[in-house]
């Protein structure tokens, strides 16, 4: 934050000032209003510690991997207004944006499991940010997306930004960052993280990937020898993964029958139709019992 009085003797020379491309996310917080009529001062201090426990995270998960942070994600910057999270990348390669695929990962299941539902857009394009001095069409162009298109609890990626993304070769993801994995969890990229929402075309972030529990359902049996490390019992993560669909088919009843708002209810919809399609790909990992009781019927 700038005070008034730094700008008397500031050197910075605007008029030499150029925009730089990133690939760029906006995220929206939504129902923001009502949460902060509703916790009053109590909200600033539940917004930060959703942000803080998805950054936490993930700077575990580099230690465990004998990653640094700040070599794969230092390139990444954010910021945070009110109920909209702005966060870019200056590394537009592919892995890249891969990396801040994780992060908005982390930060959506973040906010989620504390109750905020995330509503979002990415692209690549110009941005300038010098201080407190924000000029950004991406940030236009993606704020546009998400409040005009984006309409229900997801985060839409462009044509653009999501064919190059699919340009990485994902046999190099293990030197590359994007792989984390220890006993407990585990992050790797692959295509159908980013999927066409049968909605309306739209390409879109899965949300139902970014819990590492999770992963295990849905990875090609095939492929798991070459993922998961030998430490990790297969059997163990597939019931993870089973208790997290659960615990998120509960929240989702929960948040459903409390909200009278048939706007929201909506949205709410939206998201137990995605979760129904990510069990049922979940098809020989689970028993056919677990599915119908995952299954949501709102």
């Amino acid at each position: 934050m700038a005070l008034l009085n730094s700008i008397i003797g500031n050197e910075t020379n605007y008029s030499e000032a150029s925009f730089e491309k990133v690939v760029f996310c906006y995220l929206d917080i939504l129902g923001f209003k009502d949460k902060l009529n509703k916790f009053g001062t109590n909200f600033i201090k539940m917004i930060a510690n959703s942000f803080k426990k998805s950054i936490n995270e993930l700077n575990l998960i580099c230690q465990k991997n004998n990653q640094n942070i700040g070599n794969d994600y230092g390139s990444i910057s954010f910021k945070i207004l009110s109920d909209s999270v702005l966060i870019w990348n200056s590394d537009i390669s592919e892995i890249g944006i891969w990396n801040l695929i994780n992060v908005i990962q982390l930060i959506r299941s973040n906010f989620h499991n504390d109750g905020f539902l995330i509503r979002g857009a990415i692209d690549i394009g110009e941005h300038f940010y010098d201080q407190d001095i924000l000029v950004s069409p991406v940030l236009i162009k993606t704020y546009s997306v998400e409040s005009k298109l984006a309409i229900f609890p997801r985060i839409i990626i462009s044509s653009e930004t999501k064919d190059f993304a699919m340009k990485i070769k994902f046999s190099d993801c293990g030197k590359s960052g994007v792989l984390s994995s220890d006993e407990k969890k585990f992050r790797f990229v692959r295509p159908l993280e980013i999927e066409q929402d049968k909605t309306d075309g739209f390409f879109i972030i899965n949300q139902f990937l970014s819990t590492p529990e999770t992963y295990f359902l849905r990875f090609n049996s095939n492929n798991l020898d070459d993922i998961q490390p030998d430490s990790i019992n297969r059997q163990r993560i597939i019931d993870e993964g089973y208790n997290w669909y659960d615990e998120y088919r509960k929240s989702i009843i929960n948040e459903f029958n409390k909200c009278s708002d048939q706007t929201i209810r909506r949205k709410i919809y939206y998201l137990s139709q995605k979760m129904n399609e990510a069990v049922l790909f979940c098809e020989g990992r689970l028993t056919n019992q677990q599915i119908q009781k995952l299954i949501l019927n709102l």
